[in-house]
């Protein structure tokens, strides 16, 4: 399959998601890497609220996610053949089902992973896929092209000009960071069964973005507590060591 086709496969696959959520029926999530990147950026100006590489990095992680969700991937397991069961192995990347989920760009990753022919580690394949792959120049035209966001140009003194991104409408975002802060506001089981949510909870905090999440209840500081707290629950290393490979500082530790 040509470049070409896989473009306009991902760009068709966002743009049937996008319809989903002016339907009545139940909506289908944006991929974790599109959700991240309107997070990463001011609603009315475009602005980042972060460099370029870091949110890069960022990206090539949430697509790592996405694959595990889903359960293409495991991260932070191997399985020992001898004793017959998974063991934690930190960082490491396995292959569960080589099956493409349809989303070309994740489904490159995936091949990617299968045919390197050697162990990977998410921080070793975050790093390259980050250097080798441009993340962030294909994510943003595929969400330009779906329509969720759009490019202006602006001017200062006529002779600087800038380019920005802005979502053609603020509801996509504003859904985005409301399903984060309502993490903290549900009960332990439900809390802890929502790997989506947690998910991009743990991309946001390792990348320093939990106060642009705007929680109206508490302060940044607090929401980030208790995402910690929640995402520290859980016994599966997964979420931890793909924000990890991002920034170890924000990443809790297992209780």
């Amino acid at each position: 399959m040509s470049v070409r086709t896989l473009e306009r496969t991902a760009l068709s696959r966002l743009k049937r998601i996008l319809r989903t959520h002016d339907q009545s029926g139940p909506e289908v999530p944006l991929p974790l890497r599109t959700e991240l990147f309107l997070i990463a950026h001011d609603d009315e100006t475009g602005r980042p609220h972060l460099n370029e590489r870091s949110l890069t990095l960022g990206l090539s992680a949430a697509v790592l996610l996405e694959l595990w969700l889903a359960g293409r991937i495991h991260i932070g397991w191997r399985y020992d053949v001898r004793r017959g069961r998974w063991v934690v192995d930190p960082g490491l990347i396995t292959v569960a089902k080589r099956d493409p989920i349809g989303d070309p760009l994740s489904d490159i990753v995936l091949a990617e992973i299968w045919n390197s022919g050697t162990p990977l580690r998410v921080g070793e394949f975050v790093r390259r896929y980050a250097e080798t792959v441009d993340f962030h120049e294909r994510v943003r035209a595929h969400m330009v092209a779906a329509g969720v966001i759009r490019r202006t140009v602006q001017r200062r003194f006529w002779f600087f000009r800038t380019e920005r991104y802005v979502p053609v409408e603020t509801r996509e975002s504003v859904r985005v960071r409301a399903r984060v802060r309502r993490l903290v506001n549900r009960n332990r089981d439900d809390a802890a069964s929502d790997d989506r949510h947690l998910a991009l909870a743990a991309l946001v905090m390792a990348l320093g973005l939990t106060r642009y999440l705007y929680p109206p209840e508490m302060s940044p500081a607090q929401l980030q507590q208790r995402l910690e707290n929640l995402i520290a629950m859980r016994p599966d290393p997964t979420i931890r060591e793909a924000a990890a490979a991002i920034n170890p500082k924000f990443v809790p530790a297992i209780q």
